[in-house]
């Protein structure tokens, strides 16, 4: 089953012509009900749906921000200080991780060391 996908514009378009013909039909059959309390809840109906399509942006705003939080962005290098090799890793995101083990690689060897830093 294929949905079609409405747009904010084509929803109030809509909901307009909705509106729109059922004041048309009221106000040609007044005996069908009262033309005063349709319009009003017409008019709140529309209010309404103004109302949940702005909430609708504002809950997807909401879920890309978080989105966003909750990437991490790795840098890290090595370099040598006093003939001893220093290894630093920066977070340049806003969520947390966590460096379990490191592994250095040269031509001729291979180290693993076990850690457990939070970045």
């Amino acid at each position: 089953m294929k949905y079609v996908k409405f747009n904010n514009n084509m929803i109030r378009v809509l909901a307009a012509i909705t509106i729109l013909a059922l004041i048309s039909f009221v106000v040609w059959y007044p005996g069908f009900s009262n033309a005063g309390s349709t319009i009003a809840t017409a008019l709140l109906l529309y209010v309404t749906l103004e109302y949940v399509l702005a909430n609708r942006a504002n809950v997807q705003l909401f879920r890309d921000q978080l989105e966003q939080q909750r990437k991490v962005y790795v840098d890290f290098g090595a370099e040598v200080e006093n003939r001893k090799p220093l290894l630093w890793v920066a977070n340049l995101g806003t969520a947390t991780f966590i460096v379990r083990s490191v592994q250095i690689r040269t031509l001729g060897k291979s180290l693993s060391l076990s850690t457990n830093v939070l970045v």
